[in-house]
């Protein structure tokens, strides 16, 4: 399958991102994964270009 681009998934739980990576990488997205939003924050800011999926992301986080 054809790659349809990058993804961010930032959850607390590493049962849901692994779900999430598997539905994901199935579908033909490349997965990263971020256990906070500090991190996902962290890896968008150095370069990172995702779409970023997230679990009750904090409005603060958001605005960065």
């Amino acid at each position: 399958m054809d790659n349809k681009g990058r993804v961010l998934v930032i959850d607390d739980e590493a049962d849901v991102r692994k779900s999430l990576r598997l539905i994901l990488t199935k579908a033909g997205y490349d997965v990263d994964e971020a256990e906070d939003p500090e991190a996902g924050v962290a890896l968008v800011k150095s370069g990172h270009n995702p779409v970023a999926l997230a679990r009750l992301l904090p409005i603060s986080i958001c605005r960065r």
